[in-house]
């Protein structure tokens, strides 16, 4: 064998240890990403708010129009 394989060929050991250095902090880096994602989503702990169906941006339920892109939100009543 050449190169670096000739040198060091890893055996299951070694071959654990990396996937241990490589997996652990993606795994960890994946499950930051979840809770970070949870963590933006203002609807969940607000019941009061909900997305806007063309922007996505939350809107208070109570609101007449989207702050953001100014869709119409409540249907308009007639007196």
């Amino acid at each position: 064998m050449n190169g670096l394989f000739a040198f060091f060929s890893p055996g299951p050991l070694e071959i654990l240890i990396l996937l241990v250095l490589v997996g652990v902090p993606l795994v960890a880096l994946g499950l930051a990403l979840f809770v970070r994602q949870l963590q933006n989503n203002p609807a969940a702990s607000n019941p009061n708010l909900t997305p806007c169906p063309d922007c996505r941006h939350y809107v208070s339920r109570q609101a007449p129009a989207c702050p953001k892109c100014g869709r119409p939100l409540l249907p308009q009543q007639n007196p």
